[in-house]
């Protein structure tokens, strides 16, 4: 999928991404919606170290071959 990314397509698209993220919500609020439900979300509580936070910033980009806002963030913020 991402061998056939053009990152032109950010640039043709960018007021609909704008939208699109304009809609996720806030960190509050799925903070709130995780806990309603008793979803795990924090690093703490799925057994991950903290101190390894800023490592799984810089590598979760590339965990999976999907077209993220992290992934997007590397290809037009240089």
């Amino acid at each position: 999928m991402l061998k056939t990314f053009d990152p032109q397509s950010i640039a043709e698209h960018w007021q609909e991404i704008r939208e699109i993220i304009a809609k996720i919500p806030s960190y509050e609020e799925l903070d709130a919606l995780y806990a309603a439900i008793g979803a795990k979300h924090t690093l703490e509580e799925l057994g991950i170290d903290p101190a390894c936070e800023e490592s799984f910033l810089d590598i979760s980009s590339a965990i999976r071959n999907r077209l993220t806002l992290a992934r997007m963030t590397r290809l037009i913020v240089k």
